[in-house]
């Protein structure tokens, strides 16, 4: 009898745990209440019930996070002896200092090292531990995570709000990318904004094509019909962009493993996308702004100064003498220092002139993130992209100038956050997850409901936290680790 209650409460534990991790992270009432926080009822379970296997992997959680901590801390020791860059952030304040209060503001904050950056560690650690005491195989609660959030947000979504709903004349809203039906005063919101269902929703909705491709059933044919009404009234071009990547990887990896149902619901949904993106201009112009990007080669920015340096008052003898004293760059005068503005602008790699503010500022953190990989190929440390954003956007050619604020803490993807914060180590994580993509030893289950997480939060992300994006990376790392030992 001990044993089955021990059993039941170790399953549903993990289900409330990873659950609410994955799907309910944007449910939060204050910076303590978040419903993401009950990863730590698992967390508590596996060392109660699990002290001796705790005792045993508990020097490896103190080595992840020193070397987190040191890998911070190194960086922070090195901006505060290390004079060039110290020079630059006096030039820098220059700058924001014409800037309204409340931009002065977020880089200030934004430069600091804050308890959020101890805490990213302390989560890192939290989810280590959590996978790796875990003993039960998660690929069994994966349908069920997806019946339970499909039935959830329909009811909270859909029913709580059906006499709010809206109809517009035309599909796009506010230049959104939004369907002609909409809620926007919703009772309860699961997600604060659209694009955040759109992180997990490709996941959702290519795991239930895969099993109504498998099996043809009442509940399945139910499941995604339901699903697909919902997404119907949370469009956003991230859960647009996130299904067709998706898709399109998926069927280019498992060729040979799905069957000519799957394939037929994949060419299906990418017509149905297509269609989509040429009646509805707010969804088209982002995605062919970034289609664009293919002609590589033509948006590579060449190095040019505001200024004519040869008639600038700034000599070698003077940019020499300012770059090692901050005592000269103190005393210069305000005309001087705005040409030290002007010669210190950064390149951009992707040069690259969009009228649409979301294209704009993708590319910016892109950029951002070649910037910081040339000057710390080893990164600026877990969790400080805001300290990186603030030390280089001041300097980064701006066409809007809501991007001297947007998306400062986590890079608007993924990709960027991780290129910044962890340089040339990130490349190791991106060759794991390509091999785990593309090996043969992981069940097709596995890659189809996590994959879509990571290919959708690379492209639009909010830091590693949100969209159970930590969570299924450990995961993947883990089903890497265990399938050596097989």
């Amino acid at each position: 009898m001990y044993l089955a209650q021990d059993n039941f409460l170790r399953k549903i534990t993990l289900f409330i745990s990873f659950f609410s991790f994955l799907f309910l992270w944007d449910i939060g009432f204050n910076y303590l209440l978040q419903l993401r926080f009950l990863i730590l009822l698992y967390f508590f379970y596996l060392i109660i019930y699990n002290f001796n296997e705790f005792k045993n992997i508990f020097p490896h959680i103190i080595l992840i996070f020193f070397v987190l901590l040191s890998h911070q801390f190194v960086n922070i020791y090195y901006e505060s002896t290390n004079s060039n860059f110290i020079i630059i952030n006096q030039l820098n304040k220059f700058i924001i200092n014409k800037w309204p209060n409340e931009i002065q503001h977020i880089y200030f904050l934004a430069s600091k090292y804050t308890l959020n950056h101890f805490l990213a560690i302390i989560g890192i650690t939290i989810v280590y531990t959590v996978i790796k005491l875990n003993k039960i195989e998660l690929k069994k609660y994966f349908y069920l995570f997806i019946i339970t959030f499909v039935i959830f947000i329909f009811f909270t979504d859909i029913l709580m709000n059906f006499n709010k709903i809206e109809y517009t004349n035309e599909w796009s809203m506010n230049s959104l990318c939004n369907f002609y039906l909409s809620i926007n005063k919703k009772t309860f919101k699961i997600f604060l904004e659209n694009s955040h269902f759109g992180m997990v929703a490709p996941s959702i909705f290519i795991f239930l094509c895969y099993k109504l491709s498998k099996k043809i059933n009442l509940l399945n044919i139910f499941l995604i019909l339901l699903f697909t009404f919902t997404i119907f009234f949370n469009f956003s071009a991230t859960l647009l962009a996130g299904i067709l990547l998706s898709i399109i990887f998926i069927n280019f990896i498992l060729i040979k493993k799905t069957n000519s149902l799957f394939k037929v619901f994949s060419i299906f949904i990418f017509i149905v996308i297509v269609l989509i993106h040429s009646y509805k201009d707010a969804c088209s112009f982002r995605t062919l702004e970034v289609i664009k990007l293919l002609n590589y080669n033509s948006y590579i920015e060449k190095p040019t100064n505001k200024i004519d340096i040869e008639k600038s008052k700034i000599n070698d003898d003077i940019r020499n003498k300012v770059y090692n004293d901050i005592k000269v760059f103190n005393d210069l005068d305000d005309s001087i220092k705005e040409e030290f503005a002007d010669i210190s602008t950064l390149n951009k790699i992707i040069k690259y002139k969009s009228n649409n503010l979301t294209v704009e500022v993708l590319f910016n953190h892109i950029n951002l993130a070649f910037n910081s990989l040339k000057d710390r190929p080893f990164g600026w440390g877990l969790n400080r992209y805001g300290n990186a954003f603030s030390y280089y956007q001041p300097r980064m050619p701006m066409k809007f100038g809501e991007l001297r604020s947007l998306n400062y803490n986590d890079g608007a993807s993924n990709f960027s956050k991780l290129i910044v914060e962890f340089g040339i180590f990130s490349i190791l994580l991106f060759f794991l997850l390509l091999y785990f993509s593309f090996s043969k030893k992981f069940s097709i289950e596995d890659k189809i409901f996590l994959l879509p997480f990571l290919i959708t939060q690379m492209g639009r992300g909010a830091g590693y936290f949100n969209g159970g994006y930590i969570l299924v990376v450990m995961i993947i790392l883990f089903i890497i680790y265990n399938s050596r030992k097989k």
